[in-house]
């Protein structure tokens, strides 16, 4: 997996802003995972450097989406420069979006507010969204693991597992109902504004089962600790306590691939950024672990990975 170094993100932006006819004097780096996102306080906007790989059309369906979103009253960073298309700034991608300042996470209930009305909305035809479907490419993630990230009896077990998180998946009591789902739900892709609260982070926005989004709130409780009475405020405002639809099976499904998921990541993200060798070696011991061990377990938060490039 290859990680960017911030000197190489920040030329980036500046190359792009000029283009666009944003001064990035004084851009400074707000977040630096596998995208880097920068504030550029004397223009207003926020620049989000595309990770390596990133398609001009993926890049550019996000700020497609943002606009969607507010066409349907749905609050979310409006694309700014003199298009929508992404900025080439060789081999990298870069948007802008409106500043929406640095206020807090939504709450509970307006998460669950804002993911009501996401998910009430119908799926837009000229979008080109794809289908929910994690399998294909977390196949090819664990089949491309380093040998110097997994041996050859641990990657034949996190194979295993894959095939029986797929099982759970398939027998799974899903809503016969698809819509529009987030993908990447979490505190860290909401923000309170003077106009109420926001979503953020389009980059894995299709089309699914709104279980997905309510599973990943649940999965923050469960899997790190999160607060206990946030989750119930928010499956009381959405209406759905999805821990316990089907007596957990669903929940169980999701979460499942969410931790394998979520320590395929961390074995990717070790290779570039040695730091994380042990956090990648804790994650490996868990799911590998039989029986699993109890929740909450002490992972870091999945939103914290790769959280300085390499430089």
């Amino acid at each position: 997996m290859t990680l960017m170094t911030e000197p190489a993100s920040r030329r980036a932006v500046f190359n792009a802003a000029w283009e666009q006819g944003f001064d990035p004097a004084t851009a400074e780096l707000i977040a630096h995972g596998f995208n880097h996102v920068y504030r550029l306080p004397r223009a207003g906007v926020i620049a989000k450097v595309h990770q390596p790989g990133t398609s001009a059309e993926a890049a550019h369906r996000q700020n497609r989406i943002a606009l969607w979103l507010l066409r349907n009253g749905i609050p979310a960073p409006r694309p700014a420069g003199h298009t929508t298309q992404p900025a080439t700034a060789d081999p990298l991608l870069v948007t802008f979006a409106d500043d929406l300042g640095t206020g807090p996470a939504a709450n509970p209930h307006q998460l669950a507010t804002l993911l009501r009305s996401l998910h009430s909305l119908e799926v837009p035809n000229d979008l080109d969204l794809p289908a929910m479907d994690p399998f294909p490419e977390l196949a090819r993630r664990i089949t491309a693991l380093a040998p110097t990230a997994v041996n050859g009896e641990q990657r034949m077990r996190l194979r295993v597992l894959f095939d029986e998180a797929r099982e759970r998946w398939a027998a799974a009591a899903w809503p016969e109902h698809r819509c529009v789902v987030h993908g990447d739900v979490g505190w860290a892709n909401t923000i309170t504004t003077a106009a109420g609260p926001a979503l953020l982070d389009f980059e894995r926005v299709a089309v699914g089962y709104a279980w997905q989004d309510l599973a990943a709130v649940a999965w923050d409780r469960d899997a790190f600790g999160g607060n206990s009475a946030d989750y119930a405020e928010f499956a009381a405002a959405y209406g759905v306590d999805v821990v316990r639809h089907d007596r957990g099976r669903t929940y169980q499904a999701i979460t499942r691939l969410s931790a394998l998921t979520g320590c395929v990541t961390a074995l990717e993200v070790s290779g570039a950024l040695p730091r994380w060798q042990e956090e990648a070696a804790l994650r490996l011991e868990t799911v590998l672990a039989v029986p699993s061990p109890r929740l909450p377990w002490s992972w870091r938060m999945s939103s914290t990975l790769a959280v300085e490039a390499t430089r």
